[in-house]
């Protein structure tokens, strides 16, 4: 019941998206990486430090791999978390008491944006993704997910904007909403956006050396597989905050290299049985530390 009403609600978002789009008065607007090209595919590889959690005596290491791309308005990432973990001779997840919990979660995911011109000054910016989210010993099943985000945005004048509007997530387990609030701003030397759920600050130093910095918060709700330890069938729910500064080298026009810090924190995982319902509290980890590396090729 819980996935016929996601699939519902998915098509409804679409169906209500691309309503917009067509009857809307105005023609729609190409977002700033629209204007300079008509997609982009990047990779980043991520290998966060261990972290230890302090509800369960357990600690873990993570390595991230995060192919991505547009074309357009549409966008496809997928992404792939290995863990490694220690300690488990003192876990006890899920309803087993289980010391040994999952080796790699993916996910994959589509989407599609954009802007609509409202007026002289005024623009609606909508977006839709839909994802699946999987234990990779049971690709078979997963977590399907569909998140739209529709915001207002003013602009001030060609470099500056105010946003507002909010942003939603329905999965097989739960719902969540959050309020989308932010300025950008843009002249060639700062490119800034500030709000929540992202903020991202970049310097162009040069035509080739940037400096990045970006915080942002996201969730993740996977389906484990058939049988897992901790629970059979069940979800695990994954949230935590980032906050990362990034160094960018473009020794070509159309493409980066970036290598920098990033640090983990805020992080969380809740357990929720093969019905959806949640089992336990909330195992809280601490603050960890990682590197991440990436590269792009815009065409």
């Amino acid at each position: 019941m819980k996935r016929l009403f996601l699939c519902m609600a998915c098509s409804f978002l679409l169906i209500l998206s691309a309503s917009y789009g067509l009857c809307a008065e105005g023609q729609v607007v190409p977002s700033s990486k629209d204007i300079s090209h008509g997609g982009e595919v990047s990779i980043g590889k991520q290998a966060p430090s261990n972290v230890e959690a302090r509800n369960i005596a357990k600690s873990y290491s993570i390595k991230r791999t995060k192919p991505s791309g547009f074309y357009f308005n549409t966008s496809k990432a997928s992404g792939n978390d290995v863990f490694s973990w220690q300690n488990t001779e003192r876990m006890a997840l899920g309803d087993a008491g289980a010391n040994i919990s999952w080796d790699s979660l993916e996910y994959a995911a589509a989407g599609l944006s954009s802007e609509i011109s409202l007026g002289q000054n005024g623009v609606f910016l909508y977006g839709l993704e839909l994802a699946r989210q999987y234990e990779r010993e049971n690709p078979e099943v997963g977590n399907f997910s569909a998140s739209g985000t529709m915001a207002y945005g003013y602009r001030f004048d060609e470099n500056m904007m105010l946003k507002f509007g909010a942003t939603g997530k329905l999965t097989s387990v739960n719902s969540t909403v959050l309020p989308v609030l932010g300025v950008s701003y843009f002249d060639g030397t700062w490119d800034v956006s500030v709000g929540f759920p992202e903020t991202n600050v970049t310097y162009h130093m040069t035509d080739a050396l940037s400096l990045t910095a970006l915080a942002k918060y996201d969730s993740q709700t996977y389906n484990l597989s058939e049988p897992n330890p901790a629970y059979d069938e069940g979800y695990v729910e994954i949230s935590k905050a980032t906050a990362s500064l990034r160094a960018n080298w473009s020794p070509l026009e159309d493409f980066q290299l970036s290598l920098g810090p990033e640090m983990y924190f805020a992080r969380s995982t809740r357990f929720y049985d093969a019905d959806g319902d949640p089992q336990g509290g909330t195992d809280d980890s601490d603050v960890g530390y990682g590197v991440r590396a990436g590269m792009s090729l815009a065409f």
